[in-house]
């Protein structure tokens, strides 16, 4: 059992060290980039951040936060989140839509 716990302690430790928490001055560069492909879309979906909305998670076993930002676009039903994590010196930044399972008209 001691050496499970080891294994775990290492692995919080690696997952430490590779994962970051996005500071909200990096947040507000990236949506004040005026080259922002979240903001652009062949698709044109209008995806609008709401920055006012912003929160953060804790990761688990670690110290670190994902940020999660709430947006709107043109699809009304669908609820959508703007994932931020650093990940050793990159931001990484994921779209993530929820469809519910049945839409009431």
């Amino acid at each position: 059992m001691e050496d499970q716990y080891a294994l775990e302690d290492q692995h919080a430790l690696t997952l430490e060290n590779r994962y970051l928490s996005v500071t909200k001055k990096e947040v507000l560069d990236i949506f004040n980039d005026s080259n922002n492909y979240l903001l652009k879309s062949k698709n044109g979906i209008n995806l609008k951040p709401k920055l006012s909305a912003l929160r953060q998670e804790k990761i688990f076993n670690t110290s670190e936060y994902i940020t999660i930002i709430p947006a709107t676009t043109k699809h009304q039903h669908i609820q959508t989140n703007i994932i931020l994590v650093k990940y050793q010196d990159s931001i990484l930044r994921v779209l993530v839509n929820l469809i519910p399972d049945s839409i009431k008209t």
